[in-house]
C-alpha cells in the first residue's frame, strides 16, 4: 500500500508485501478444524469476522468471479484476516482511533472488503463512497462527515484531487508497510460503525451513523433465523455507498459462508442474471423487486433451483412478482410491514417477531384473560392447569412459527417470554437444516452405485433400493462359508482330536478369549472397504436415495463385523477408530454404549483426556426428513458428554467444557471452552465443574496395557459364565446317546424325537439359571468397591467394569422379572422388599440402596460412575420409599431421592427435594399439582394454606388414603382464574 500526500505521521514505512490471491474454481462447502481457543459473544462487527475465522480459517470467505481482464480470485477467512490486521494497524498509525475513515474503491477489487474491515478493525467507523458519485456530493459529503482518511486506489485518489479534497489518502493498491502498533481493543458496542447518507434528490444528504451495537443485532438473526453458514454463497450486488451492502456482506462474513461479488455489468445484465447465478451457485440474494422482473425468469424454481433465500427489499413487494420467486424457496420481505395478500402468505415472510405476540394471544383465548404480562408464570400467576397446558400447545400448533411447542414446554418455560425465545431457537434450528438440504440439492449431482444417471429419480430410486437388499444376500452368501466350514468341518475335527468331552466344557472359554484377536483383521477389512467405496467422509447434506449414501450404508454394516464389544471402554477401541479416520487425543475415555460405528470418522476430532459417558451420541452422520446430514464434530481436551448426551453435526464442544446427562447440543452449535450445557436444546448453564481429585492412590497402567487387561479379564468372565452351557451340554450328549451326525435327523423328524427335544430345552433353561447364579458369586468374589475417586486407569477400576459387567449380563436375563431383585439382593445391593425392577444400566450394586415399595422402570442409569479427565468418583446412591423412577432416568452415584417421588421419563437428577413430589423435563421442573373439588379438578388456591396432606406415588401401595388406589395430590397454589359464570372446569 502507498500512501499519499500529505506525508503520513508516526512510523516511516517499512518493507511490504504485495497483496496475494488464489486463483482456481469456487469451492462450495470447505470445513476445517476448530482451534482450541473459544471467543466470547462479540461486542463489535470485527467479532463476529474474527470468530468465523476461527471457526474455519481456510474456507472462502471472497470471491470475484471472472470478468474482462480479470481471472477469479479466491481470498479465504485466513488470508482476509491477516490483510485486514495488517491494513488496520496503519490505519490506527496513521489516524489513531474513534476517527471516520472513508472508502472509496470498486466493488470489483477485493480491497474493498478488506478495507471496510481494516477501518472497523483500528477502531474507526468507515463510511463507503460510490465511484459514480459526481465530484460535488464526493467533496459535500466527506466535509460533512469530518473524514479522519480516505482508503482507495489510484483512480479514487485522482478523483479525489479533481474534486477538491486535500486530506489524507491512503492508497491500497501497492504493498503494505509493516508498522508495528497494537490494534485497540473491541470498541463500545454503542460506538459508530458506520455512516451512511440519504440520496442527494431532496437536497443536501443527511448523514445517520449506526452503533455495532445497532448492525450487530440485525446481523445476528439474520444468520440465526435464515440459517447461514458454511456452503452458503452470498451475492453482493448493493453499492457499497447503501447500508443494504452492510447486510450483504455480515450475512456473509458473521456466518462463514463466501461473499461473491456481482458487478455491476451482470446486475444490468437482465435475462442474463439468471444463467450467471445458477453457474455460480448463488444461495443467497438480496435484490431489488426491479431487479427480479428485470431478470424475465418465467420459473425461477426450475432454472434457480440453488436459489434457497431472497432477502428483497429497496421498494414494495408485488404480489406477482412474490408469488413467482417463492416457489421452492424463501422469500422475505425486508420492505416495511404491508404484504400483499393472497397466495404467496404462506411462503412469504415478514421481518420482525411475531412469536411473542402469537404465545401471548394463545394464552389469553386458553385462559380467557384480557391481559397476559410477558413474565407472568402460567401457573402461579395465571392460573393455568394441566388442561390448559394442553389446550395452549394445541392451539399453538396451528402455526408454524410455534407448532414446535409441546406441554413439556410449558412446564419448562412458563411464560410468554421463554416460551418465544424456545420457539424461536427451534425456528432457527430448522431453518439451518432447509438452508443444508437446499445447499445439497443445489450442488450435488447424485447417481447411485449401479451408474442410473441422477436425472432419472425413478430409476435411481428402483437401483437404491434395490442395491442394499442385493448388498444382505451378498453378505449372507459371504458369512455363510466360514459359517460352514466351522460347523461342518472344523467342529467335527476338533471332537475328534481332543474328544467332545473337552470339546463341549472348553469352547466356550476358548470363542471368548479368541473373538478380541479377530479384531485386526475386522478393522483391516472396514478400513479397505471404507476406502473403495467412499474414500474420506466430507461435511454434505445428501438424499438418502443417492449412490453415496448407499455407499455409506454398506461401509456401516462391513464395520459391524469388527468386535466392537470385545474393546469397547479400551484404548483399542481409540485405536481402531484412528485407522477408520478418526482423530482421537491421548487418554480418550468412550465409555461402553457409545456408538461410533455409523461412519463420518473423518470428521471426528477429539482432544486429550476427553470423557464421552456411557450412551452418548456423537452424531456424524444424522438423518433428517430424507437426507443424510454429514457434519464434523470437535471435542476439545478435556471435555465431558455424560451420560446419554448428545452432540449434532457441525457441533464444537471447547477445552473443559461439558454437556450434561441427557442433554442435546444441537447441529452446528459451539459450547465454549469451561462451559456447562444444559437441556434440550442444551443451554448455557454456567461453568464446568472441575475434576475432582483422587482420594484413593493405586498404581496406574499405560493406556494400552489397561485396555490388554480390561479385554481379557473380560473375556475371561464371559468364557466361565458361559461355562454352564457346555457342561450341561456334555451331560445332554452323553445322556443321550446323540452323535453330532444325528442332528439332522432330529431338525427333520422333531415329532419322532420330542422327549430329546424337551431335555435340551430344559438343559438350556438349567444352564441360564446356572449362569446367572455364577454371575452373583462372581460379583461377590471381585470383593467390595468402596466409595471415593480412582483412576479411570487403576486396576480398581477394572474390578468396578466387570461388577457393572455381571449385573448387565445378569439383567438381559431377568431384568423386570419377579427373580430380578433377589439376584441384585445377593449381588450386594440393598432393596427393601415390594418393590419392582427394570432393567438398570452401570450398576455396582453395592453402592446402591432402594427403599421399600419403589418402583424403578427400564433403561435407569442407576449409581453409575461419574467419570472426567481421567477420574472416576464413586459414591453412593439412595433412593427412598415408595417412589417412581421413569424410563431412561439417570441417577448418578452420590444422588439422594427422597421419599414418594415420582421422577418423569429420561430425567437426571443428582438431589430431588422436598418429598412427596413430581418431576418431568429436561432440565426437570416441578409438575404443577392440582385439587379434587366436587368430582371435578382445579389449580389449588393459596388461600387453602399447607394443611394439604403430600401427594404420593400412585403406584405404591404405601399411598396415603387407599392401599391400591391413587389418591389425589393437594398442595398450595395459585387462585383459579376464569370467566364470569363458568365456574370450575374438569382437568
Amino acid at each position: 500500500m502507498a500512501l499519499g500526500s500529505p506525508p503520513p505521521a508516526g512510523p516511516p514505512p517499512g518493507p511490504g508485501r504485495p497483496r496475494g490471491t488464489v486463483r482456481g474454481r469456487p469451492a462450495a462447502v470447505v470445513t476445517a478444524t476448530a482451534p482450541s481457543t473459544s471467543p466470547g459473544p462479540a461486542a463489535w462487527l470485527p467479532g463476529l469476522f474474527d470468530e468465523a475465522a476461527i471457526r474455519q480459517p481456510h474456507a472462502v470467505a471472497l470471491d470475484l468471479p471472472p470478468a474482462p481482464g480479470r481471472g477469479r480470485q479466491l481470498v479465504t477467512y485466513a488470508q482476509l484476516k491477516a490483510d485486514v490486521d495488517e491494513l488496520a494497524r496503519v490505519v490506527v498509525a496513521l489516524v489513531g482511533h474513534g476517527q471516520v475513515v472513508a472508502v472509496l474503491l470498486s466493488r470489483t477489487t477485493g480491497m474493498l472488503c478488506a478495507s471496510q474491515l481494516a477501518v472497523l478493525r483500528a477502531g474507526s467507523a468507515q463510511m463507503c463512497l460510490d465511484a459514480a458519485f459526481p465530484h460535488e456530493r464526493l467533496l459535500t459529503v466527506l466535509r460533512a462527515s469530518a473524514v479522519a482518511a480516505v482508503l482507495t486506489d489510484l483512480d479514487g485518489e485522482r478523483r479525489l484531487r479533481r474534486a477538491g479534497f486535500e486530506g489524507l489518502v491512503l492508497r491500497t493498491d501497492q504493498p503494505v508497510p509493516s508498522v508495528a502498533v497494537e490494534l485497540p481493543d473491541p470498541a463500545d458496542p454503542w460506538a459508530p460503525a458506520y455512516v451512511v447518507h440519504t440520496s442527494a434528490t431532496t437536497g443536501t444528504p443527511q448523514s445517520s451513523v449506526i452503533a455495532h451495537r445497532s448492525i450487530l443485532g440485525l446481523i445476528r438473526s439474520d444468520v440465526t433465523e435464515f440459517g447461514l453458514g458454511p456452503g452458503d454463497r452470498v451475492g453482493q450486488s448493493s453499492s457499497s455507498a447503501y447500508d443494504s451492502s452492510v447486510e450483504e456482506t455480515w450475512m456473509a462474513l458473521a456466518s462463514g459462508a463466501t461473499l461473491v461479488v456481482i458487478d455491476d455489468d451482470v446486475a444490468r445484465s437482465g435475462p442474463d442474471l439468471v444463467p450467471w447465478l445458477r453457474a455460480e451457485a448463488i444461495t443467497v440474494l438480496c435484490p431489488t423487486p426491479t431487479l427480479l422482473r428485470s431478470m424475465g425468469c418465467s420459473s425461477p424454481s426450475g432454472e434457480l433451483p440453488g436459489l434457497r433465500l431472497l432477502r428483497v427489499g429497496g421498494e414494495a413487494l408485488p404480489a406477482d412478482i412474490a408469488e413467482a420467486w417463492s416457489v421452492g424457496r424463501r422469500v422475505v420481505n425486508g420492505y416495511g410491514a404491508n404484504v400483499p395478500h393472497g397466495h404467496m402468505d404462506a411462503q412469504v415472510e415478514l421481518r420482525g417477531d411475531r412469536i411473542d405476540e402469537l404465545v401471548s394471544d394463545a394464552m389469553r383465548a386458553v385462559l380467557g384473560l384480557p391481559h397476559v404480562g410477558l413474565h407472568a408464570d402460567f401457573f402461579t400467576d395465571l392460573g393455568g392447569t394441566s388442561l390448559h397446558a394442553a389446550m395452549l400447545t394445541s392451539r399453538l400448533r396451528t402455526d408454524p412459527a410455534t407448532a414446535s411447542l409441546v406441554v413439556r414446554d410449558v412446564y419448562q418455560d412458563r411464560n410468554v417470554s421463554d416460551l418465544a425465545r424456545t420457539a424461536r431457537e427451534r425456528q432457527a434450528s430448522r431453518a439451518r437444516e432447509r438452508a443444508a438440504r437446499a445447499r445439497s440439492t443445489a450442488t450435488a449431482d447424485c447417481p447411485d452405485v449401479l451408474g442410473v444417471p441422477a436425472s432419472g429419480r425413478a430409476g435411481r430410486a428402483r437401483a437404491t433400493t434395490a442395491a442394499p437388499g442385493t448388498w444382505l444376500i451378498a453378505e449372507l452368501v459371504v458369512l455363510s462359508a466360514p459359517a460352514y466350514l466351522s460347523m461342518g468341518w472344523l467342529l467335527p475335527r476338533l471332537f475328534d482330536v481332543i474328544g467332545a468331552t473337552l470339546a463341549l466344557v472348553l469352547a466356550p472359554l476358548a470363542l471368548s478369549l479368541l473373538r478380541p484377536f479377530t479384531a485386526p483383521v475386522a478393522i483391516l477389512i472396514a478400513v479397505l472397504a471404507k476406502k473403495a467405496l467412499i474414500g474420506a467422509y466430507r461435511a454434505e447434506t445428501l438424499p438418502v436415495r443417492s449412490g453415496r449414501a448407499v455407499r455409506m450404508w454398506m461401509v456401516r454394516q462391513l464395520v459391524r463385523i469388527v468386535p466392537w464389544r470385545s474393546i469397547a471402554g479400551t484404548e483399542y477401541q481409540n485405536m481402531a477408530l484412528r485407522v477408520l479416520g478418526a482423530r482421537i487425543g491421548q487418554r480418550v475415555h468412550i465409555h461402553c454404549g457409545v456408538d461410533l460405528t455409523r461412519g463420518g470418522w473423518d470428521l471426528l476430532d477429539v482432544g486429550d483426556d476427553v470423557t464421552l459417558g456411557q450412551g452418548a451420541t456423537v452424531r456424524l452422520v444424522d438423518l433428517d426428513r430424507g437426507h443424510l446430514v454429514v457434519g464434523p464434530v470437535a471435542l476439545g481436551a478435556g471435555a465431558v458428554l455424560d451420560v446419554r448426551s448428545g452432540v449434532g453435526p457441525g457441533s464444537r464442544v471447547g477445552r473443559g467444557a461439558r454437556v450434561s446427562a441427557l442433554s442435546s447440543l444441537p447441529a452446528g452449535a459451539w459450547l465454549p471452552d469451561g462451559a456447562l450445557a444444559h437441556g434440550v436444546p442444551a443451554r448455557g448453564r454456567g461453568a464446568a465443574p472441575p475434576v475432582p481429585e483422587l482420594t484413593r492412590d493405586g498404581r496406574e497402567l499405560s493406556p494400552r496395557a489397561h485396555g490388554a487387561a480390561l479385554v481379557l479379564s473380560q473375556a475371561v468372565m464371559r468364557g466361565v459364565l458361559a461355562l454352564p452351557y457346555g457342561v450341561l451340554g456334555l451331560l445332554f450328549v452323553g445322556g443321550s446317546g446323540l452323535a453330532l451326525a444325528d442332528v439332522p435327523l432330529v431338525v427333520e423328524h422333531p415329532l419322532r424325537y420330542l422327549p430329546l427335544i424337551v431335555w435340551a430345552a430344559s438343559a438350556v433353561c438349567l444352564a441360564l439359571a446356572s449362569s446367572v447364579v455364577l454371575a452373583a458369586l462372581a460379583a461377590r468374589s471381585l470383593g467390595t468397591v468402596e466409595p471415593g475417586v480412582i483412576s479411570r486407569w487403576s486396576r480398581d477400576y477394572i474390578r468396578v467394569r466387570l461388577k457393572s459387567g455381571l449385573v448387565d449380563h445378569a439383567g438381559k436375563r431377568l431384568g423386570g422379572t419377579l427373580l430380578w431383585p433377589g439376584w441384585l439382593r445377593a449381588a450386594g445391593m440393598r432393596i427393601g422388599s415390594d418393590c419392582a425392577i427394570g432393567t438398570i444400566v452401570d450398576v455396582v450394586p453395592e453402592l446402591v440402596t432402594i427403599g421399600t415399595g419403589t418402583l424403578l422402570a427400564d433403561g435407569i442409569c442407576l449409581g453409575g460412575p461419574r467419570i472426567a479427565g481421567g477420574r472416576v468418583s464413586l459414591a453412593p446412591l439412595t433412593i427412598g420409599r415408595g417412589s417412581f423412577i421413569g424410563n431412561h432416568t439417570v441417577l448418578p452415584g452420590g444422588a439422594t431421592v427422597p421419599d414418594d417421588v415420582l421422577i418423569g421419563v429420561a430425567m437426571r437428577r443428582d438431589r430431588l427435594s422436598p418429598s412427596a413430589a413430581s418431576w418431568f423435563g429436561q432440565p426437570p421442573p416441578a409438575m404443577q399439582s392440582i385439587t379434587s373439588v366436587s368430582g371435578r379438578t382445579r389449580a389449588p388456591d393459596k388461600r387453602e394454606g399447607t394443611s394439604a396432606r403430600p401427594c404420593t406415588n400412585p403406584f405404591s401401595k404405601r399411598a396415603a388414603g387407599a392401599e391400591t388406589r391413587p389418591t389425589p395430590c393437594r398442595r398450595p397454589g395459585p387462585p383459579w382464574r376464569g370467566r364470569e359464570g363458568e365456574g370450575s372446569r374438569e382437568a
